[in-house]
C-alpha cells in the first residue's frame, strides 16, 4: 500500500487546521487528436496516455469526439471497453476524497447504453513483464478485470466502494456507472462519488498508485451508436476542510482589521 506523507498543521487563532489543496484534475480530454491504439490492456500501459481498445475496434477518435458507431447485437469490436490507466502514485493530499465527473456526449437512441468502470489500483509487486489488466474481449457493457488473477494489487471500484478482487467481483455492467439516462439525443453529465466513506485504504486518491478509466456500451435497437465530445475527472476536496479553511482565512482577516 502507498504511505501518505505527512502534512504539517497551521495554527489559526486556536484552531488546528491540516492545509487543503484545491481541486486537482487527474484526466481530461476533449478528443481534438489522437488514436484510439489496437491492442491489449497490459501494465506496461499505465501512463502512456492512450486510448486502447481490442484489436479491429469500432472506436475511433476524429472531429473533437470519441466515437462508435457499431451496430446493434453483441460483439466486442463495437461494445468491448476503450480505456486509459494512470498513473496516480504523485498525489499524497488525503484531503481529496470526492471524485467530479463531467461528460458531453450524444447518443443515438434510447437503447443506446453507455457505462463507466471506474477502478482504483494499489500497487503490490511490480510484475516482471507486462501482465493483462483489462479485457478487452468483454461485452454488454462488462469490463472483466485480469488484474486481479495478473497482480497482487488491491483493485477498488471507485464509484461505489466495492472491493474489485475477483473475475465476477463488480466488473459487468450492472456494477458500473451508468452515464446514459435512456433518451437518445445530448447529454451533460455532472455527478460526485464521494470516497469518505470507503474502506480506510481507499477513502482518497492519494491511497491509489493507478486508475483506470474504462468506458464499455451495450449496442441495442436499430442503428445505435455514440459519440462522447470531452471526459473529465478532477479530484475535489471534502467539504469539510475547504470549510475550515475558509473559516481560517476569515479569522485571519479580522485579526488584522483589528490591528489595524
Amino acid at each position: 500500500m502507498k504511505k501518505a506523507t505527512l502534512t504539517a498543521c497551521l495554527a489559526i487563532a486556536g484552531f488546528a487546521l491540516a492545509p487543503a489543496q484545491a481541486s486537482v484534475v487527474l484526466f481530461a480530454d476533449s478528443f481534438d487528436s489522437g488514436t484510439v491504439a489496437e491492442g491489449g490492456h497490459s501494465s506496461s500501459d499505465i501512463g502512456s496516455g492512450v486510448w486502447e481498445a481490442t484489436g479491429g475496434t469500432l472506436w475511433t477518435i476524429s472531429g473533437g469526439a470519441l466515437s462508435n458507431s457499431g451496430g446493434s447485437g453483441t460483439a466486442r469490436h463495437n461494445e468491448g471497453p476503450i480505456a486509459q490507466f494512470l498513473d496516480i502514485s504523485a498525489f499524497t493530499d488525503t484531503s481529496l476524497n470526492q471524485l467530479q465527473l463531467d461528460v458531453n456526449f450524444t447518443t443515438a437512441n434510447a437503447s443506446e447504453t453507455l457505462y463507466l468502470h471506474l477502478r482504483g489500483y494499489i500497487l503490490g509487486t511490480v510484475p516482471g513483464s507486462p501482465v493483462s489488466i483489462n479485457n478487452n474481449a468483454a461485452t454488454n457493457g462488462n469490463s472483466w478485470n485480469d488484474a486481479h488473477a495478473n497482480t497482487d494489487w488491491t483493485i477498488y471500484n471507485l464509484h461505489s466502494g466495492q472491493l474489485n478482487n475477483h473475475p465476477s467481483d463488480y466488473s459487468n455492467a450492472g456494477a458500473a456507472y451508468q452515464m446514459s439516462d435512456g433518451t437518445a439525443g445530448a447529454h451533460a453529465l455532472s455527478d460526485t462519488f464521494d470516497m469518505s466513506g470507503y474502506a480506510t485504504e481507499a477513502n482518497n486518491i492519494a491511497n491509489f498508485d493507478y486508475l483506470g478509466i474504462i468506458i464499455t456500451r451495450d449496442a441495442l435497437g436499430t442503428s445505435p451508436s455514440v459519440s462522447i465530445q470531452d471526459f473529465s475527472l478532477t479530484a475535489v476536496p471534502e467539504p469539510g476542510s475547504l470549510a475550515l479553511l475558509g473559516l481560517g482565512g476569515m479569522l485571519i482577516a479580522r485579526r488584522r482589521r483589528k490591528s489595524n
